[in-house]
């Protein structure tokens, strides 16, 4: 099993457990360290480029690509 989903999935073990025995960090810096493995594979997989692929080629008008822009971004864990 590769270490970023071993990584992955022991921090929502973590998360569902509410703490780590022995170990004191706030859960909400365990909970941005997941989300940085989960946005670092999407971007390795190539995700992200995809979804802009998509947008780029459905927008045919500037509100339309507008509009796509912002709510894929709202919907995007990726802040970067």
């Amino acid at each position: 099993m590769p270490i970023a989903v071993t990584i992955f999935l022991l921090t929502y073990v973590v998360l569902a457990i509410g703490r780590l025995p022995g170990f004191r960090v706030d859960r909400t810096i365990i909970l941005l360290f997941g989300m940085m493995i989960v946005v670092a594979n999407l971007r390795v997989s190539g995700f992200f480029t995809l979804v802009i692929a998509r947008v780029v080629e459905h927008a045919h008008r500037p509100v339309v690509l507008l509009a796509a822009i912002v709510l894929g971004r709202a919907s995007s864990p990726r802040f970067s």
